[in-house]
């Protein structure tokens, strides 16, 4: 009898620590358990899955997996870290049970160009922006108030503003300025200074969501050359063939001329030195005999009274005749 009693003790003194260490071990985290799946038989699993929106979906199944996630992974349920799970009872026993989800609020979130699909349990969006990290700038727009309370599959749009001041260069182009040669024949000109184009720095203010710009605004202008006029001188020398009287010795409305020195073809102005009138003829050959010796040119009809002349003065007693200029 004093035997069997000092064989009981013993096999006390022996088995309870067994036990303690192997409920201590198993009791450390549900999710964390070796995986025994090759020689655990299979249990079985009551699944109460409870939604955000208060749906409950219930399910059943067998697994002989080692810890929390093996389990669920043979269940095929799908967890996120967010979710609140209890498992009754302990896994540690071995003998199945039934497992509870209480599944996190969804929101959908829109951050500037990227989507992200978040779970939380945070009661509103400024508590959900400081879980999950999301920093927000001085310029970013929110589609819904920070304040306002997390709703399952809600819908949340982050605006990503940004403003930055960017700086164009751009041409200051050069003035010409044209100065008379009185000296220097007409049609001729000659560049004095060359000009130089100069530049100058225009600052905007873009503003930019989301990336995309949306707003340019003008903020100032620095100059940073300045440009140089270019200086030409333009001949307004005038050559003079002669001056004296004109006659006119053909009717015809061509505005043609008889003079004994230009060549044939050349054209030239004449000038009616007592009222400013000018008429452009063309030389159509010479042989001007005249009385008069003052005479130097001979008219068509028409080029003499385009001067202000009547046909019946015969003469014109004071003319210029002047070199032809093509911008004439």
């Amino acid at each position: 009898m004093q035997s069997m009693n000092i064989s009981r003790l013993f096999i006390t003194l022996v088995a309870v620590p067994v036990l303690f260490f192997s409920a201590t071990a198993y009791s450390k985290n549900i999710n964390h358990y070796e995986s025994r799946a090759d020689f655990l038989p299979e249990r079985a699993y009551f699944v109460v899955d409870v939604r955000p929106n208060g749906q409950i979906i219930e399910s059943n199944g067998f697994s002989n997996g080692g810890n929390l996630n093996e389990i669920l992974n043979d269940l095929q349920i799908i967890s996120f870290p967010e979710d609140k799970i209890s498992v009754f009872p302990d896994l540690y026993l071995e003998m199945g049970g039934k497992i509870t989800i209480k599944r996190a609020p969804r929101v959908n979130l829109y951050d500037g160009k990227k989507y992200q699909l978040l779970h939380s349990w945070s009661s509103t969006i400024e508590e959900l922006f400081k879980e999950k990290d999301i920093a927000l700038g001085m310029e970013d727009k929110t589609s819904l108030p920070l304040d306002s309370k997390i709703e399952d599959n809600m819908q949340i749009k982050i605006s990503r503003v940004a403003k930055t001041v960017i700086v164009e260069s751009e041409e200051i182009k050069y003035k010409v300025v044209k100065k008379e040669d009185p000296t220097m024949e007409k049609g001729n000109k000659v560049v004095e200074q060359k000009g130089l184009a100069g530049v100058k720095e225009l600052s905007y203010l873009v503003t930019r969501v989301d990336g995309e710009e949306v707003s340019k605004s003008y903020i100032s202008t620095k100059i940073v050359t300045e440009s140089v006029d270019e200086v030409v001188r333009i001949g307004s020398k005038v050559i003079v063939y002669g001056t004296g009287k004109a006659t006119w010795y053909v009717a015809t409305n061509e505005m043609i001329a008889a003079h004994n020195s230009l060549p044939r073809g050349t054209k030239v102005v004449v000038v009616n030195q007592n009222n400013g009138k000018r008429v452009t003829v063309t030389i159509k050959g010479g042989g001007i005999s005249h009385s008069d010796s003052g005479v130097i040119i001979d008219l068509s009809t028409a080029a003499f009274k385009a001067l202000g002349a009547s046909l019946g003065t015969g003469k014109l007693e004071s003319i210029r005749i002047e070199k032809y200029y093509s911008e004439e």
